[in-house]
């Protein structure tokens, strides 16, 4: 699995393909961090990661200054 999903991520990073659809993310990570880790890889390489039973998934965090 690891090894399709890098060459995945390599033919989202020379614009062969636009993401990944998936049946559910647990098809491709192992745990909830594994998860997000690949959302996150999927997402840095330009690409989008959609699934069947989740949707299109991102990593939806704010950036900007800290509160106090």
């Amino acid at each position: 699995v690891e090894r399709q999903f890098n060459q995945m991520l390599q033919m989202i990073r020379i614009g062969q393909v636009d993401g990944i659809i998936l049946s559910h993310i647990f098809s491709i990570a192992t745990n909830l961090p594994d998860a997000y880790y690949k959302v996150g890889r999927v997402l840095e390489a330009g690409g989008h990661i959609i699934t069947v039973d989740e949707g299109r998934l991102g990593m939806y965090i704010k950036r900007g200054e800290a509160k106090e």
